[in-house]
């Protein structure tokens, strides 16, 4: 509350009614509606950062003393795995509140991560420190497979490029929208939206709402490598499933129960029968 007479004489409505804005707002405005590329987050992601942090050995020198010492903090790439998939982050919360971030992440078909990987021969990835990672610690160097097998197979550093051959997609504001996605499949474009699957054209998968990226290594995409071969059923019992053991479940068996008045059977592929709701 103002005393009168000081609105009287110091406030002027033709001063209070222009706002001056600071270039900074415009610069803000032009940020925000700027796209950036992928390769741009990437590159933003693995710049070396530096840091001023604590040193154990800088506090050992100085007789127990808490130091703290300039320090470069990197982060890079191992190794390229067979399947990629990258989240963009399009959601933030920031003091309580979250929202969605509309910025536009431009993306291409194709992505290399050579200048993302960490330095090192093409075979530093290949290392014991990770075998027998499904056993407990105290078992792991005792195993004979320990001393004879390195690393993971399925990485590499010498095949860096990808190709896209995925998109999710999200339309909408926090707490809301719509989510559709675009795959390849044998170099053809497809849209999944609800119930309806249809064809695009490689120029007409978009970007704007992009939520999820899925790329595949170059030689699993060219057929030189299968992900059989990368991952292997090693362990496991090879074969087809027992269907009639799986009806024969208490799951399966309710089921049908449940829904014996809504199903039939249907011609399936290949002339086989499948249990479909009507």
């Amino acid at each position: 509350d103002w005393d009168a007479l000081v609105l009287q004489q110091q406030y002027k409505e033709k001063f209070a009614g222009h706002v001056h804005d600071h270039e900074s707002v415009t610069l803000a405005n032009l940020e925000r509606k700027t796209s950036i590329s992928l390769q741009q987050c990437l590159s933003s992601l693995v710049k070396d950062e530096n840091l001023t942090v604590y040193c154990r050995e800088c506090t050992k020198q100085a007789e127990g003393e808490f130091t703290e010492s300039p320090h470069v903090k990197s982060l890079r790439f191992w190794a390229c795995p067979p399947l990629l998939v990258l989240q963009l982050k399009r959601f933030h919360t920031r003091c309580g509140v979250a929202y969605k971030l509309f910025n536009e992440v431009t993306f291409g078909q194709s992505l290399n991560l050579k200048d993302c990987l960490c330095d090192g021969t093409n075979d530093c990835h290949r290392t014991r420190a990770f075998v027998d990672w499904h056993r407990p610690l105290r078992e792991r160097s005792m195993s004979d497979e320990m001393r004879r097998w390195a690393g993971f197979p399925s990485l590499s550093r010498e095949i860096t490029d990808y190709k896209l051959y995925g998109v999710v997609y999200h339309i909408g504001g926090m707490g809301s929208g719509h989510y559709t996605a675009c795959i390849l499949h044998d170099g053809q474009w497809y849209c999944f939206n609800d119930d309806r699957v249809y064809t695009i054209s490689e120029e007409d998968v978009p970007g704007h709402n992009a939520y999820l990226l899925f790329y595949a290594r170059a030689d699993v995409v060219s057929g030189e490598m299968d992900l059989e071969d990368l991952f292997p059923n090693e362990g496991r019992q090879a074969g087809c499933a027992d269907i009639e053991q799986i009806k024969k479940s208490p799951w399966a068996v309710d089921m049908h129960r449940l829904t014996s008045s809504k199903t039939g059977l249907s011609a399936g592929l290949g002339g086989d029968r499948f249990c479909s709701v009507s």
